[in-house]
């Protein structure tokens, strides 16, 4: 009996030490599950309570204000091809006609990238103002330029603005709102900005034949001033989305500018290039070559810089070797 009553207590002790070293398990694992993780570089969850997602009349507040942007963004996109017979007769500027619509796209698509690592290593909130900033500044230089050439400087500068605003209109809506509510959320976002560009032709034949040209640029400020300041008040990024901690030496590094210098002057090279030969000049012209093999020069350094850049490129070329990834892109060049 007492050998009995000895195993009896000697499995009870054992049971016992299971059981706390399971408790023990149980709140590590807790505990582990509390910590904040990290996805991407923005920290997604806190280390106590739930997040505190936008909700009711804030969610609202801040859908309008982004929808307003995209919607002034993809206004612009379209809104120059009926503008640009005006343009053209006013500074008789006939060989500037593919530059006008093309500089906002060549700024949009060398600066996408560089204002994704803004949005990882700064504020998300002031920098999607500082977007804003630089598409009303850019509308202001256009609608008010002497000249061809500041025509073409106010659209870059809106392409590098819309640049920002496009991309950080999703990264708000991902930040700001419970991941339930993504898919619709950015539907209705994307639903806006593709109905604003096909009534970008429209608007802009409206006040180029009732108004003035200038006016497709003009009407970018009564829109995108009151909601610049509505987003300063209105856009409130959640507590467990952080930036990632850097100096500001390290942030300038990460923005690769050496990087995007070459891209910018790739796609210059090569829309030079598409512009002159065959219309003003022969393809056989030593200009049009000159610019086709700078085009190549641009890319190869392009290349080149990214991989001695390697996680600080804006375009890691890592990013090539999954099959998806060049697949998608090619489908989208396409």
């Amino acid at each position: 009996m007492s050998n009995q009553s000895q195993g009896l207590e000697s499995k009870e002790a054992a049971a016992e030490n299971n059981s706390s070293g399971a408790s023990v398990t149980n709140s590590g694992l807790s505990t582990g599950e509390r910590l904040e993780e990290k996805e991407n570089g923005v920290v997604t969850g806190e280390a106590t309570g739930e997040p505190d997602y936008a909700t009711g009349l804030r969610l609202i507040l801040i859908m309008i204000t982004i929808s307003i942007s995209g919607l002034l963004t993809a206004l612009e996109i379209g809104i120059i091809a009926t503008a640009i017979p005006e343009i053209t007769d006013k500074y008789h500027s006939i060989n500037d006609v593919g530059w006008y619509g093309s500089a906002t796209f060549l700024l949009a698509a060398a600066s996408s990238a560089m204002w994704g690592k803004m949005y990882k290593y700064m504020n998300v909130k002031h920098v999607y103002l500082a977007s804003m900033v630089f598409f009303l500044v850019g509308s202001v230089v256009a609608a008010a330029a002497p000249s061809s050439s500041a025509v073409i400087v106010g659209r870059a500068l809106q392409g590098f603005g819309a640049s920002g605003t496009m991309g950080g209109s999703i990264i708000v809506i991902n930040y700001v709102a419970h991941p339930q509510r993504h898919p619709l959320l950015i539907g209705i976002w994307m639903s806006i900005f593709m109905v604003s560009t096909i009534l970008g032709p429209v608007v802009g034949g409206a006040l180029t034949s009732g108004v003035s040209w200038r006016w497709c640029f003009w009407i970018n400020l009564p829109l995108g001033g009151p909601i610049t300041v509505l987003l300063y008040f209105a856009l409130y990024v959640p507590k467990h989305i952080k930036s990632i901690p850097a100096t500001w030496k390290e942030i300038i590094l990460q923005l690769d500018f050496p990087g995007f210098a070459m891209l910018l002057a790739s796609l210059v090279c090569l829309a030079l290039a598409l512009q002159r030969g065959g219309q003003t000049k022969a393809w056989d012209d030593a200009s049009v070559i000159a610019t086709l093999v700078l085009w190549i020069v641009f890319t190869a350094g392009f290349v080149v810089v990214e991989w001695f850049q390697d996680s600080r490129a804006i375009f890691p070329l890592e990013l090539l070797k999954p099959r998806m990834t060049w697949a998608n892109a090619l489908y989208n060049f396409m």
